[in-house]
């Protein structure tokens, strides 16, 4: 039987929902909806998403669907830890005292969790740790719940890309770079295996501001006219 999977990304640009049909031995992109949020209203992130996902709700609430959805990376800090170990209670148990050295906030005051990244030969375990504000987290889960979305997953966008790189190649090193309106993610897959996931604070908005001053215009013709010429390479560069 056939498996709906909605892929919901709430950017500060627009949020956008991708529909993919799954089975046991193939899958298939069937939809894709995309609301932009008005210039005026991005200075309230939380606000403009949940109008924007008020808009969505009909394809969100699917009968059975699986949604996933990804945290921005610029909220999340992550670090890569090596442990002498790969117990999975063990890492639990001593995740957040490795995280406090190495995160300036409390871990008292964070939400984190952990991905195994990989094994050296000498037997230490590579784990990749992130971490959010939990009272960021609340408002994020509650923006989502108020507009009724009850999501299966909730991941990384830093890390998201990890999943697409054995549909692109079986070895080597890839880099992904993802540039958002509002910061730049980079991820770096070594034959499958994740080496970095950083988010640079500088996007899409960034080039805006500038053309805006170089050619004396308002922002939101600045914003027309790099979309209008602006152009962007497809596929693997």
């Amino acid at each position: 039987m056939a498996q709906t999977i909605i892929g919901l990304d709430i950017g500060a640009y627009s949020v956008k929902v991708a529909t993919i049909t799954a089975s046991f031995r193939s899958f298939a992109w069937t939809d894709y909806r995309e609301i932009a949020i008005p210039h005026s209203e991005r200075d309230q992130p939380e606000r403009a998403a949940a109008q924007a996902l008020e808009e969505l709700s009909g394809k969100l609430k699917a009968v059975s669907a699986v949604v996933v959805c990804g945290l921005p990376g610029y909220k999340v800090m992550s670090r890569f830890i090596t442990l002498p170990f790969d117990d999975p209670k063990r890492i639990d148990s001593v995740l957040g005292f490795e995280l406090e050295g190495q995160i300036p906030l409390s871990v008292e005051d964070m939400v984190y969790s952990y991905q195994v990244t990989g094994k050296d030969d000498d037997g230490q375990t590579q784990v990749f740790a992130a971490a959010v504000q939990s009272d960021y987290m609340a408002r994020y889960m509650n923006t989502l719940q108020e507009a009724g979305v009850d999501p299966r997953i909730l991941t990384l966008d830093t890390t998201s890309y990890l999943n697409l790189y054995n549909h692109l190649i079986s070895e080597g090193t890839v880099a992904f770079l993802d540039i958002g309106h509002h910061s730049t993610n980079l991820c770096i897959v070594q034959d499958g295996r994740l080496r970095m996931a950083r988010s640079i604070g500088r996007g899409g908005m960034a080039v805006t501001q500038e053309l805006a001053t170089k050619l004396s215009m308002s922002f939101e013709e600045a914003e027309q006219h790099k979309h209008e010429h602006g152009a962007v390479p497809f596929g693997p560069t």
